[in-house]
């Protein structure tokens, strides 16, 4: 009886092992999946904060762009002039004997 009571025993500790191990394998499966899942919303996170960088930037890459235009002499005098006009100044050579 008592060799009954000790194999039994002996069984009833190695299912627990066996139960032990497998729990262990199943956390270690979650673990690994955990991670991964981890891992890809971290680099969908880095690609998308990429865009919203380069976005951004070529926002104020047009904002820059457009008061550069906006303040740029040229574009001014360009306004001012129109193509009816006759030029105030003219770059042709006068004849020397012209009065100045």
């Amino acid at each position: 009886m008592r060799l009954k009571k000790t194999l039994s025993d002996a069984k009833e500790t190695l299912d627990k092992e066996i139960h032990i191990e497998e729990l262990r394998q199943q956390s270690l499966e979650y673990k690994k999946y955990f991670e991964e899942s981890a891992q890809n919303v971290q680099n969908s996170l880095k690609r998308e904060l990429e865009e919203v960088k380069e976005i951004k930037e070529l926002q104020e890459f047009k904002e820059i762009t457009q008061s550069i235009a906006k303040d740029n002499p040229l574009d001014s005098l360009a306004e001012e002039v129109h193509a009816d006009e006759k030029p105030k100044v003219s770059l042709e050579k006068k004849p020397p004997d012209a009065p100045r």
